[in-house]
């Protein structure tokens, strides 16, 4: 079994409009069965569809849920980061929830979609968010 699989649409532009678009829904199958233990998913941009579509993979993957979008400079408030975590902690479970950005930050050496104080202010607000939760 490997240890995980990441799956994301285009990544070297900030322009949504040509990034792949469209839910999990077709690959679900291959999801489902592939012999991975985490699977990395972008689930932070509404290109990716609605998180509700993957309540039926299996128990024994962990879900790798985008918390933030690496293509916008905004940084996300610590109540937007925090209500997709309760959201995806309802429909897999807290043990089987990790939390990430959409797709890492895209910082290819000749064409950076992230600059690097954008990625730690986005880290930092992962951070401050889940701590929130802990509480």
């Amino acid at each position: 079994m490997w240890n995980g699989v990441a799956i994301s649409s285009r990544l070297r532009t900030r322009d949504e409009s040509a990034a792949l678009s469209g839910d999990y829904r077709p690959l679900l199958g291959l999801l489902q069965h592939a012999q991975v233990g985490t699977l990395f998913l972008e689930l932070c941009t509404p290109r990716a569809g609605e998180l509700e579509i993957l309540k039926d993979l299996p128990d024994d993957r962990r879900i790798g849920i985008g918390v933030v979008n690496q293509k916008h400079e905004r940084i996300e408030s610590e109540d937007e980061i925090v209500s997709r975590i309760r959201r995806a902690i309802d429909l897999f479970g807290k043990d089987r929830v990790l939390l990430t950005p959409d797709c890492g930050f895209a910082t290819f050496a000749d064409n950076p979609v992230a600059s690097a104080t954008i990625a730690e202010a986005k880290l930092r607000a992962i951070t401050r968010a889940n701590e929130g939760l802990q509480g």
